[in-house]
């Protein structure tokens, strides 16, 4: 019954409004700004969720790796660790490098091509 009642009122409410002038005027390129914005929107949270998915897949690989290559040497005091602490700033410059390379990748030259790709 409340439901009938609300359903004839909200009718009554929409037929007051488009009888009646709109009290705002949008400008004419209202619906071109916002479409744009809400794209980049879109197109920014796609490039982070695709990026997070994938960093969180490596991190994942890698961690499976260094499990399988660190615990098993229970007679040797870890060699692999050994090595990366004898080598460390080879191995940061390695793995800046490849995350600054990751991340333009997967992040910054898509996000210019959609944006390219918009323009025409």
């Amino acid at each position: 019954m409340e439901m009938k009642e609300f359903k004839k009122n909200l009718d009554g409410i929409i037929d007051d409004s488009l009888r009646e002038p709109p009290d705002n005027i949008f400008p004419d390129d209202f619906t071109d700004k916002l479409v744009k914005k809400l794209e980049k929107q879109l197109a920014w949270q796609e490039l982070l969720t695709e990026f997070g998915l994938k960093t969180g897949l490596v991190l994942l690989a890698l961690i499976v790796m260094g499990i399988c290559l660190i615990f098993p040497a229970k007679t040797d005091p870890a060699p692999l660790i050994q090595w990366v602490a004898s080598h460390r700033l080879i191995v940061c410059g390695s793995i800046g490098v490849g995350l600054f390379t990751f991340v333009f990748d997967q992040v910054v030259l898509k996000y210019m091509f959609k944006r390219s790709r918009q323009q025409f």
